[in-house]
C-alpha cells in the first residue's frame, strides 16, 4: 500500500470517528496538504478533492480560509 493510500485511509478513519453521533471534526490544512499538494493559487484544487471526498462519503464539509480548515459533518 502507498504512502498516499496509506495516508488516505488514516484520515478517512479520523473523519468517520469525528463525526459519529453527529460529532463534527475540524482538519487542518497541514493535515489536508500531505495528500492534496499545491502551489500557490492552486489552493481551489484542494478545496474541490475535500468537497469531492465529503460527497463520496456522506459528509457535509465546511471550508474556511486563510489558514484552510475543512469541518466534516454527516449529511
Amino acid at each position: 500500500m502507498s504512502t498516499r493510500a496509506i495516508g488516505l485511509s488514516t484520515l478517512l478513519s479520523k473523519i468517520t470517528a469525528g463525526v459519529a453521533d453527529g460529532q463534527s471534526i475540524t482538519i487542518s490544512e497541514k493535515d489536508l496538504v500531505h495528500l492534496w499538494p499545491y502551489l500557490g493559487e492552486e489552493k481551489t484544487n484542494l478545496c474541490g478533492a475535500v468537497h469531492e471526498l465529503a460527497d463520496l462519503n456522506g459528509w457535509t464539509v465546511e471550508i474556511s480560509d486563510p489558514g484552510l480548515s475543512a469541518t466534516f459533518q454527516k449529511r
